[in-house]
């Protein structure tokens, strides 16, 4: 099985609500793509989780969930290493371009699954779409559920109408 799977209730409304505020409280930089700086391809604003013990159970059920996933559907897949999550936001106009989470670079290349977690209330933002190149993942993500994929398939955010998305994505090798 290679298409992307949702896995609803990963993280709960308030487990949501304190990435969003964490993220707010850090401050939120110019999202980035690899090493460069590319404002066609990407509009948005990012901030690293680092690991804290504020957000032990975060990272405990972002583990256990990829494990879970890598056992039942790529019986093959052993993960090794969960990458710093980023927290996304996504305002008005701000979108990501079609692209895929590998790479020649370091840490990249290694990569296995990905995973995007909806911060959001589907009510909060219009637009703001994920999408995937050659599959169809019917309705919109509910807050707390997430869509993890192979790192390979391309993918993109579709521009944000109104209102303001954030997510939680997570990349594990």
């Amino acid at each position: 099985m290679s298409e992307p799977m949702r896995v609803p209730n990963v993280l709960s409304t308030s487990q949501c609500r304190r990435l969003r505020n964490h993220a707010l409280a850090e401050g939120l930089e110019t999202g980035k793509t690899g090493e460069e700086l590319m404002p066609v391809g990407r509009s948005s604003s990012v901030a690293w989780l680092e690991h804290a013990s504020e957000f032990d159970d975060v990272f405990a059920t972002v583990v256990a969930t990829f494990n879970e996933v890598a056992f039942r559907h790529y019986l093959w897949m052993a993960l090794r290493t969960l990458e710093l999550p980023q927290i996304s936001r996504y305002r008005i106009g701000d979108f990501y371009a079609w692209h895929t989470d590998v790479g020649e670079e370091e840490g990249i290349r290694d990569r296995k699954l990905s995973m995007s977690v909806e911060l959001s209330e589907p009510g909060d933002y219009e637009g703001g779409e994920l999408a995937f190149s050659t599959y169809q993942v019917p309705g919109r993500q509910t807050i707390g559920s997430a869509l993890i994929f192979l790192p390979n398939i391309r993918h993109q955010v579709s521009a944000v109408t109104r209102g303001e998305r954030y997510s939680l994505v997570a990349w594990a090798a």
